[in-house]
């Protein structure tokens, strides 16, 4: 549980992992770099002035806790598709590998309210409810990139395309 004997970073990963990691299954989805690189996380890279890639140490990404929620996510591509499915299959989620059922995990009208453009950020591009939204090559593409120190990463998907 959650109270005020946890400190904020804390409490965001426990909530994270109550609400968001363990419903969707996402069982290797971490809060701190420990963890990641206990698992195998890649290292962070960057290009220095000559234009050769450079290897940086680890702890170089320990700055993006000040940021979380907005950041701080370790994961890898197989959870970040269980999010995707999600998203895709109008927020319900599987429970049973071996049957067919599926539980709400999200309200299908909540969902679609997250995906309406908000704040314009370009010609075609927009910011909703933590999701960007793009028209381009006749598509919506709804998604979110994130970067910190030696990475970077993009993910999107087209819901019409279902």
């Amino acid at each position: 549980s959650v109270d005020k004997e946890h400190d904020l970073r804390t409490a965001y990963n426990l909530l994270m992992d109550r609400f968001v990691f363990s419903p969707l299954k996402m069982d290797h989805t971490v809060l701190d770099t420990e963890s990641a690189y206990k698992s195998g996380a890649a290292s962070p890279h960057e290009q220095d002035y000559n234009d050769e890639t450079k290897i940086l140490s680890p702890d170089i990404s320990d700055g993006v806790y000040s940021l979380a929620p907005a950041g701080a996510i370790w994961s890898t591509v197989e959870d970040l598709a269980k999010y995707v499915l999600m998203e895709l299959n109008d927020g319900k989620i599987k429970t049973d590998k071996k049957s067919f059922s599926e539980d709400v995990y999200i309200d299908k009208n909540i969902l679609e309210k997250r995906r309406k453009p908000g704040i314009k950020s370009g010609a075609k591009f927009y910011y909703g409810l933590g999701l960007v939204i793009e028209e381009k090559y006749g598509m919506t593409l709804i998604g979110h990139g994130g970067a910190i120190d030696g990475f970077i990463s993009n993910l999107f998907f087209i819901p019409e395309n279902v």
